[in-house]
Formats: structure tokens, sequence, C-alpha cells
């Protein structure tokens, strides 16, 4: 697995990768290849941190979820319950946006579009995640509400801001309390700065080196980790949701989250509950 490590790395072009092999108990084998950017000063190891991207999403559901399990949302429950005032542009009736629900927004299915028009991929103006989310009452709704399928950051997004408003803290700080400091997820950061006190790996176009800004699509695309921390994620999800003997996230309610909703009959592959469905022949 090694040699082909290097003969993928030297094809791509890839500075520098990590890896870990985990089952359901513990992480079996973990290891840094290459550098963690191009000038080949500093070594990737285990513990250097890479930018998640939209695999952020996996975590934001995750964590809803077990405010779900403590009783304090429900997946079914709208948007609107814990974000009265949100506003979107529509021509498909007054009362769509009452249909939005948590479930909608995590299987990108609320209609929105892919991006806000603040703080997207698109727009490199510095604003905070606030400014970001309420940005989006100034886009439109493409289809109905659980209509249609529509990769969307709004969506995870959103959720992120909604769950600020029932804990009444930051997103960061509900994720650390309720999902990494159980898992002893220790490295893992929605902050660039304090991501980059720590062995770092940089992001690049080209021959270009990505400029490292706080991005403000949080929930949906700001996490940094390391591979370790992301293993222990991957085994907590492997264990139905047990750690410590403890179940912090309800068995059923995961079980959900690797399901397709609004398909009948569900099929076997498409997008679950902020998580990609497949399977893959062996």
């Amino acid at each position: 697995m090694e040699k082909q490590i290097h003969e993928f790395m030297a094809k791509g072009s890839i500075p520098g990768l990590s890896i870990a092999m985990v089952d359901e108990k513990k992480v079996i084998w973990d290891e840094g290849f290459g550098y963690t950017d191009k000038t080949k000063e500093n070594r990737v190891t285990p513990e250097t941190l890479f930018s998640l991207q939209s695999m952020t999403k996996t975590y934001t559901a995750t964590t809803l979820l077990i405010l779900a399990s403590k009783g304090l949302v429900k997946l079914d429950d709208p948007l609107r319950k814990y974000y009265p005032e949100f506003e979107v542009n529509s021509r498909l009736g007054d009362h769509e946006i009452d249909k939005i629900t948590f479930r909608h927004l995590l299987s990108h299915r609320a209609g929105f579009t892919h991006d806000a028009p603040v703080g997207s991929n698109y727009d490199d103006r510095p604003c905070t995640f606030e400014e970001h989310v309420r940005s989006i009452s100034d886009s439109w709704l493409k289809k109905p509400v659980g209509k249609a399928l529509f990769y969307s950051n709004l969506g995870i997004d959103l959720v992120g801001y909604a769950m600020q408003r029932i804990m009444e803290k930051p997103y960061p700080q509900i994720v650390k309390k309720e999902l990494f400091d159980p898992l002893e997820i220790r490295d893992a950061t929605f902050d660039v700065r304090e991501a980059m006190k720590h062995s770092f790996a940089s992001g690049h176009t080209e021959n270009f080196q990505v400029p490292t800004v706080q991005i403000p699509m949080i929930p949906s695309g700001g996490l940094y980790a390391n591979v370790r921390d992301i293993a222990r994620f991957i085994s907590f999800h492997l264990r139905t949701g047990e750690v410590n003997g403890l179940q912090p996230i309800d068995e059923e309610l995961l079980k959900e989250m690797y399901n397709v909703p609004f398909v009948e009959p569900p099929p076997e592959s498409g997008r679950g509950l902020g998580i990609q469905v497949g399977k893959h022949a062996n």
C-alpha cells in the first residue's frame, strides 16, 4: 500500500498526504507522506492538519443528531421554528419557506442555490459567519422544497446557524462540547489561525499556494483536522454512535443519517443527511 501511495502522489503531483486505517475499535495504522507544501521543508505527519472542506458537513449533521438525541430539536422541525425571521426570494408562493425542515437542509433538498451572495466560493470579501448567513435571504429558491436535489452549502450553514440559536453559543463551541470532547478529538478546529499553530498542510492551485483566510462557510466547509482525529470520528460512526459505554447519538437517528430521504423506494445510493450514501464492491 505504501508503494501505491508514493506512485499516486507522483502521478498527481501531490506534495503530501496522510492516511489512516480504522475499525470500530481503534486506529489500526496511520502515517504521513511527503511535505506540507511545495517548499519541502516540513514533512506531513499523522498530526498534520488539513482543510476538510465539504467533509465538514458530516460533522455538522452528526452534531445536530446529537442535539436531537437530547430532545433539543427534531429532524422534521421547520427551520423557522428557530430562525423565524428567515426569508428567501421565491416565485413558488409565500409559504414555501415554511416547509423547510432540517431533514431538507441536511439532504440538499430545500431548493437552495449552491452558494450565498456573501462569503461564498465566488465572493472573497472578508465577512463573518453571521453576515454570510444573513445574505442567504438575497438568494432564490430554485425548486419547490423537497422536490429536487440541489447540492448546497446554504442548507448546512443554516443548520449550523440554527444550532447557535438553539444552544445560545457559537457553532464551533457546540461541536467541541457535543462531539469533539466525548470523542477525545483534540486538535480539530474551525479557526484557521489556530490551525496554523500546528503542522499545517497548505492548499495549492497548480503552482500557487492558496491564501490562508478564515472561511465564513464554517458548518459546510470550515473544519481543519488531522487524520487521527478523523479516524476517531469514523470509528464512532462504525460503533453506531457509542463512545466509552455511552450513546450520545441515538442509534436509530444515526441510521436515518444513512438513508436517502424523500425518494420512494429509498435507493441504495444518494444524499443522506450530511453524507453521501453508496455501496462499493470489494
